[in-house]
């Protein structure tokens, strides 16, 4: 399933709920609150992908549904505010990704849905109890995780199955990427494979 189908999906299965229970305003668009972390009138691929899928799906920005956005114009500090003004907007649906935003998001209310179009690892950062079953509120698209980190590990084995070395480049920073690559040691050493930690420090140098 392509991403934008999935995401778009979850968006109007989330909002086709409220909308049927109040089927006597069938006038009233669904209102979509877009937690941005950039900047307006500057492109960003998850939101165009988002965007296609509702298109697709029947779901047209000023016709059925209307997409209020905030913009944290890339200041972290700047998305929990963001999140909780769209809260008080009461929207159907929150759509957001990275980070940041996500965990903003998540912050801000426990009972509007969340839709989180991309994002590193969900379940580490605490918004999300697991891979299969995220619970609560939000769900959405992990690109981190040790799961999914392990299972790419082993595709990339079974595409090369001489690799015996995989170097890793992490960010230190990240909460996320902290115990890399402890989390899917297990993994490395059941297919043979020696992974090699190199911090990103600056981007002109790093240390193993």
């Amino acid at each position: 399933m392509h991403r934008r189908t999935f995401l778009a999906g979850t968006g109007a299965v989330l909002l086709g709920a409220p909308l049927a229970a109040e089927a006597q305003q069938l006038s009233r668009i669904a209102v979509i609150g877009v937690l941005n972390p950039g900047r307006v009138n500057v492109g960003s691929p998850v939101l165009t992908a988002f965007r296609q899928g509702l298109r697709e799906l029947g779901w047209v920005d000023g016709q059925n549904i209307r997409l209020e956005q905030r913009y944290a114009e890339w200041k972290p500090e700047r998305l929990p505010g963001l999140a909780a003004e769209l809260v008080r907007l009461r929207p159907h649906v929150i759509f957001t990704w990275t980070q940041p935003a996500a965990v903003a998001a998540k912050q801000a209310t426990d009972e509007i849905p969340i839709v989180v179009g991309a994002a590193t690892d969900l379940v580490a950062m605490g918004v999300a109890e697991s891979f299969a079953r995220p619970g609560g509120n939000l769900t959405g698209m992990s690109m981190l995780g040790s799961e999914a980190e392990a299972k790419r590990l082993q595709l990339l084995k079974e595409g090369v199955p001489s690799v015996s070395r995989v170097a890793l480049l992490v960010d230190p920073a990240l909460s996320s990427e902290k115990d890399y690559p402890t989390a899917f040691a297990d993994a490395a050493r059941q297919l043979g494979v020696h992974l090699l930690r190199f911090d990103a420090q600056t981007p002109q140098t790093s240390s193993e």
